[in-house]
């Protein structure tokens, strides 16, 4: 659903834009204001969810984007639309690290490996949907609204589905300690996120204007003084009645130090692929917004198929540590031979599809060996804030890398 809700608007921008005469900047942030919202309360609901509950947060967060998403479906006013996107992304991110956690509390070993590959290949196919679904409405009357209408009806079904199915999980951390969270740190690390997410969204249309350049670097002093905030001054007397945002001991967990590069620069390759192909398609081409969709579909399909296949084989022939190498490699031959299609019909058949291949095979490779390695090595008391920062780098370097090539492609 949060994928969908991504994808499907990539579709729909110039159609919000015509339809509400405003200008393309303006209508962009249908997409940005789910994007940034989402990406700056991922961790915050993570780690609220491995307090209070998983179970909880998951069915909440579908509740209220059920909600958000009937009044961004039926609203005809382009002002209250971004608003209700953004309140969208937020309870977006409310259901995205408990799912994660629900998995690593209810399985171990191999049927854990299993789960999480199920999981994962649910939320790559998504975004494949998302972008077919929203070809599909932008070729129609009701444009935008059809991804609101999917959206609410299939919130509330899950919603309803998990509240009578999900069974209870133990807590390790007491909801009594929600209180004692270290608020201060958790408002320094989400107006980072904001500032840096919206920063670089500015610096898509320009990077000489101040509100792109001075949230970018307003927010890398936040991160900073967060860092500082959590390991240096809130140490000692100060911490004794005080859950940490990001407890000391998750940084000892094993590979934990690398992850926040890893999902920047994972998510970033990913979503580029995905936006270039498809604006090549449409724009260069001259493709419709579905026949660009059905073109980008043996990526997903290659990747829930690899998905499903590399988790069942996880560490039997090759060691994570060597899958992670092998994928980056065959990621980076895959991004070469994509650079080589050019506007014939032959050229996708030669470079395009399979560039597609490889690259999802590799990212995949990469993804499913990173995601276990790291879900093994994570207490259960903390998988949900691990997600979440996973997730939140991740939309970080969404964010990033549409803004280099938005400016590449407009220079």
């Amino acid at each position: 659903i949060d994928n969908v809700n991504v994808t499907g608007y990539m579709s729909n921008v110039e159609f919000i834009e015509e339809k509400y005469g405003v200008e393309y900047a303006l209508a962009s942030w249908t997409l940005s204001a789910y994007s940034v919202a989402f990406a700056s309360f991922i961790a915050f609901f993570g780690r609220v969810a491995d307090i209070v509950g998983h179970q909880k947060t998951f069915v909440t967060g579908l509740f209220f984007l059920g909600i958000f998403s009937i009044i961004t479906a039926v609203v005809d006013n382009i002002y209250v639309i971004i608003v209700f996107r953004a309140l969208q992304g937020l309870a977006a991110s409310a259901t995205v690290p408990p799912s994660f956690a629900i998995i690593a509390n209810s399985f171990t070993g191999k049927s854990l490996n299993i789960a999480l590959g199920a999981l994962s290949g649910i939320l790559v196919i998504s975004f494949g949907i998302g972008i077919i679904l929203g070809g599909a409405f932008a070729e129609t009357s009701i444009g935008y609204k059809g991804i609101g209408w999917v959206t609410t009806g299939c919130a509330f079904l899950c919603c309803a589905a998990s509240f009578f199915a999900l069974k209870p999980i133990e807590q390790k951390i007491s909801a009594g300690s929600l209180h004692k969270l270290d608020y201060i740190g958790v408002f320094i690390f989400i107006s980072a996120a904001i500032l840096l997410v919206t920063g670089f969204t500015e610096a898509g249309e320009s990077w000489k204007k101040p509100r792109a350049y001075v949230p970018i670097i307003v927010s890398v002093l936040l991160f900073l003084f967060f860092f500082l905030w959590e390991t240096v001054i809130l140490t000692g007397k100060r911490a004794k009645n005080i859950d940490l945002f990001v407890p000391k001991k998750m940084w000892k967990i094993r590979n934990f130090k690398s992850l926040p590069v890893t999902a920047l620069l994972l998510y970033g390759s990913f979503f580029c692929i995905i936006l270039i192909s498809v604006e090549y398609a449409r724009i260069v081409v001259g493709n419709s917004p579905i026949i660009s969709a059905v073109k980008i579909i043996p990526f997903f399909v290659t990747l829930f198929i690899f998905t499903i296949i590399f988790s069942l084989i996880y560490g039997k022939y090759l060691s994570p540590k060597w899958c992670c190498f092998t994928g980056i490699v065959l990621a980076l031959v895959g991004s070469i031979l994509l650079t080589r299609m050019r506007e014939s019909n032959t050229s996708y058949w030669k470079f395009g599809l399979p560039g597609f291949i490889l690259a999802a095979t590799g990212l995949n490779l990469y993804f499913i060996n990173y995601l276990n390695l790291i879900t093994l090595a994570t207490p259960l008391e903390m998988q949900g804030l691990i997600s979440g920062i996973c997730l939140t780098m991740g939309q970080l370097g969404t964010a990033i890398f549409f803004s280099v090539i938005t400016s590449l492609i407009g220079n």
